[in-house]
């Protein structure tokens, strides 16, 4: 791997710890007011758990859609303009993804485990991939909107409204998802990684043929 190349992907990784911390700054504001809205201490703790996995996995798989969105229309092009190659601007943006749903998913799985509620472990790795595929898709519509203009957005917030309804009305009315779909883990994440590698290289088709802005 040559300086450049490292100094890209050093770049991602910096932009994907970003990324984290950016959730783990709202969680904490979130937190602070389940705490005031929760009755007594026993309730608090439980509603901060359920509340921080729920939203937790949900800013997973939509921040990282967000920024893949964003990627080709900034980081992209600034990167290009500092001279790395077109293949570094693609494996940085892996780079930046992936640090950002790893560390998501350590600490949720950390926090599912301590607190036993281990019917969020399945639910967590499902929408670590899941925010894998959106990312690769992100990437996708970012090009998209790159070469034809904002009209992609509308999906996006077809796609944001959509999730965010149905993630609040089966939490609230506390639906096993995967037994009312009768789907298994090991299904949905197959598919899912299926998806994931299509999508990726129609990105990676799509960044040969970007130009720097």
């Amino acid at each position: 791997m040559s300086e450049l190349s490292k100094r890209s992907a050093k770049y991602f990784f910096i932009q994907g710890l970003k990324m984290m911390l950016l959730i783990l700054g709202i969680q904490a504001i979130l937190c602070v007011e389940w705490a005031l809205m929760a009755e007594d201490t026993a309730s608090m703790l439980e509603q901060i758990t359920r509340m921080s996995l729920m939203c937790g996995i949900m800013f997973m798989i939509l921040f990282n859609l967000i920024y893949a969105v964003y990627g080709p229309n900034w980081l992209d092009s600034l990167v290009l303009s500092m001279g790395a190659r077109r293949k570094d601007v693609f494996v940085g943006e892996i780079i930046k993804q992936f640090t950002f749903i790893i560390l998501n998913t350590i600490i949720y799985l950390t926090i599912a485990v301590t607190t036993d509620n281990k019917r969020w472990i399945p639910i967590i790795f499902i929408s670590a991939v899941v925010a894998a595929l959106t990312g690769a898709i992100g990437q996708v519509i970012g090009y998209k909107i790159k070469k034809y203009g904002k009209v992609y957005l509308v999906i996006i917030g077809l796609i944001a409204g959509c999730f965010g309804a149905f993630a609040s009305v089966t939490t609230f009315l506390d639906i096993d998802v995967l037994e009312s779909f009768n789907m298994s883990t090991g299904l949905i994440i197959a598919l899912a990684l299926v998806l994931f590698g299509l999508f990726e290289f129609w990105a990676y088709k799509l960044g040969q043929k970007c130009m720097v802005m």
